[in-house]
């Protein structure tokens, strides 16, 4: 410690000669480790509450409402249509299931099967 650090602490702080050179002192003995200004239980608890990281785990996701793709639908629509004019009618499929409109849901010979649409968007080299 010099004189010249106390003078600008005294002048940074608004404090006593006496002060800035306690400071001073305090701050050498905190860096070597030591721990001069213990918190209560209640203090640290505190401390790491307002120091985590993150959001608040509380918080409700918003629920996005789902857009219904026409084309998907419609293309789904043909298929079911033809599935069950062909296959539904015959007796050779039963329970036929339009899940939403992108997937169907079916029974042929005593198997389940799962026909989805999947739309594939462009790379952005296309775009």
């Amino acid at each position: 410690m010099t004189e010249k650090q106390a003078v600008q602490m005294m002048k940074a702080l608004g404090c006593s000669y006496e002060e800035a050179v306690q400071i001073i002192k305090d701050d050498e003995a905190i860096d070597r480790g030591e721990k001069l200004f213990e918190q209560t239980a209640e203090q640290k608890k505190a401390t790491k509450q307002m120091t985590a990281a993150g959001g608040s785990k509380h918080k409700e996701k918003a629920k996005r409402e789902r857009k219904v793709d026409a084309d998907k639908q419609t293309i789904i629509g043909v298929i079911h249509d033809g599935l069950e004019r062909d296959l539904v009618d015959w007796g050779l499929m039963t329970n036929l299931i339009t899940k939403n409109e992108s997937e169907l849901i079916l029974t042929y010979n005593e198997n389940e099967y799962t026909v989805k649409l999947i739309k594939h968007r462009k790379s952005k080299e296309e775009k």
